[in-house]
């Protein structure tokens, strides 16, 4: 088994050292051509100046808690998760991701009732045409994110509930339930939660004064300092969890400048899903022995 786990291990090093060269290598071309200006990497797309505040994804934040709150408390009276002091880690993922989602959900519906198109404004519908463009971005993004993770866990170890998890389970389908719940329903709350409502909210809070002349066809974002903000707040929600902030800092900022470029979802859920599904696998294949 142990031949078999650093065979496994290998293959997956040797094909992310070729994801990494190959960032490389279109980093250095795009900084050729581009040089360091940030606005010709990707074409700014005008969209509608943003209808919800910063407020809202305060009030989302909360939703969450108490949602949390609920969802536990039912896991409990359902003999799901044992009395304090003991805790049952699946659960407690099962119920942060439930309570997320549902968060989530009553806030769609809230701007819904507030802006008929707001599905539309918030850019939550995926754009097919943005899948393949995300996984470009993915190469670009990742594998600095990933180097700078690597060297910050040399001074403090990576935590995480899901790794625990991983190291306690060989079960298909509670390793499926894991993937769902981090791969999939995770990036998308986040995303939600820190792209679109916090950074789109700071955006009007930032350009909500000025007014359009007659040559602009719609609003674009002049500022970068909400992506700042975000990304921030985005990393210090995990503390706890070893050095995880400070690579997910620099993350957070790239995937703010793919939302405040596009104004859509799609770029920035595909790269934090990626990167979610690529570590899941790597910790997979480490913990079980495959």
């Amino acid at each position: 088994m142990p031949e078999q786990t650093t065979f496994a291990m290998q293959i997956i090093s040797v094909m992310l050292a070729g994801l990494g060269i190959a960032s490389a290598v279109t980093w250095v071309r795009i900084l050729i051509k581009h040089g360091w200006r940030l606005d010709g990497l990707l074409p700014q797309r005008p969209r509608k100046l943003p209808f919800w505040n910063a407020g809202d994804a305060l009030v989302m934040f909360g939703l969450m808690l108490i949602f949390t709150v609920i969802v536990q408390a039912a896991f409990y009276f359902a003999e799901l998760i044992p009395k304090p002091p003991e805790r049952n880690p699946n659960a407690e993922i099962w119920a942060s991701v439930t309570s997320g989602a549902a968060a989530m959900a009553v806030v769609l519906m809230w701007m819904r009732v507030r802006c008929k198109d707001a599905f539309t404004q918030l850019g939550m519908p995926l754009d097919l045409s943005d899948i393949g463009l995300g996984f470009k971005a993915s190469l670009l993004i990742l594998p600095p994110v990933l180097l700078i993770s690597a060297g910050v866990s040399q001074l403090v170890e990576y935590q995480h509930p899901v790794l625990d998890i991983l190291k306690q389970t060989d079960s298909p389908i509670r390793m499926l339930g894991i993937f769902w719940c981090t791969a999939i329903v995770t990036p998308l709350v986040e995303e939600f939660l820190f792209r679109v409502l916090l950074i789109g909210g700071l955006e009007r809070l930032s350009d909500g004064g000025r007014s359009l002349s007659p040559e602009e066809p719609a609003w674009r974002p002049t500022t970068y300092w909400p992506i700042v903000i975000s990304s921030f707040i985005f990393a210090i929600m995990h503390f706890g969890q070893g050095a995880a902030p400070v690579p997910l800092f620099f993350l957070a900022l790239a995937l703010g400048y793919l939302y405040r470029r596009t104004g859509s979802i799609t770029l920035p859920l595909i790269v934090h899903m990626t990167l979610n599904a690529l570590t899941l696998i790597v910790e997979t294949v480490r913990t079980n022995g495959w």
